[in-house]
């Protein structure tokens, strides 16, 4: 006599309930990951201007905001741009938080350190 193998009816559903609950929250969350990693594209574009060391401050927080204006950015902007002048180069670096909702009165609050440093290759 062979063994049944297989999923009960409400282990399927059980798996389908924890599929659907991350697939929601990745859906939640993912969007907040996609402006942190625009953001930090950007900055690296910055960063590998050439001559970077001379431009001023002024110009890069425009080369910034408009960088964010062109990738539709809205949780940072170019006064939360910090400019460190190191040795050989500049660090660039801002911070941003990002409060999503996702189910009821439960949110989601991410906070994002993006830092960028020009003497890296």
């Amino acid at each position: 006599m062979k063994r049944q193998r297989g999923m009960t009816l409400g282990g399927l559903m059980f798996l389908m309930l924890l599929v659907g609950f991350a697939a929601y929250a990745a859906f939640r969350v993912l969007p907040a990951y996609i402006d942190y990693w625009t953001v930090r594209s950007i900055l690296r574009g910055i960063a590998t201007q050439p001559e970077l060391d001379r431009i001023k401050e002024r110009e890069l927080r425009e080369r910034f905001a408009r960088e964010l204006h062109l990738n539709n950015i809205t949780v940072v902007d170019a006064n939360g741009l910090v400019i460190e002048r190191v040795a050989n180069g500049v660090l660039l670096s801002t911070e941003f938080s990002a409060k999503k909702p996702f189910i009821g009165a439960v949110n989601l609050c991410m906070d994002f350190v993006v830092r960028v440093d020009s003497t890296r290759p």
